[in-house]
């Protein structure tokens, strides 16, 4: 089962380097994909790589979990998560994947006449 970051009365700042502890998790969802094959992601929507929806009859990769890890670093530094949504659904996700990345993973919007960058505005 995975847990996602709760608030501890403390922001990060206020707590000395000697204080701090790592807690490290695998998000409930480790394999090897050299010797398991799986096709479904059982982690949170917030945090769910895109191609657990898109492309359900491929096999996760490793990708998949770098997905996971860069949603969880991008939560701890940032101090809140890329995506939006306690109650959400895979609509709502796909959408603010495509806000924050630009359809197909791209930063910049091919429609765009000076190929501006998308923003990602936290």
């Amino acid at each position: 089962m995975v847990y996602l970051p709760i608030w501890l009365g403390e922001a990060s700042e206020k707590i000395a380097l000697p204080e701090a502890r790592i807690i490290l998790s695998d998000f409930g969802e480790a394999f090897s994909p050299a010797q398991e094959t799986r096709y479904d992601s059982h982690t949170p929507l917030l945090i769910r790589p895109p191609e657990a929806r898109f492309e359900p009859n491929k096999p996760l990769t490793f990708s998949s979990d770098i997905w996971t890890l860069a949603c969880t670093i991008w939560d701890i530094i940032a101090q809140r998560p890329l995506f939006e949504g306690f109650l959400t659904n895979e609509d709502d996700m796909t959408c603010q994947q495509i806000d924050a990345f630009g359809k197909n993973g791209k930063h910049v919007e091919k429609d765009s006449p000076s190929g501006e960058s998308r923003h990602i505005n936290h």
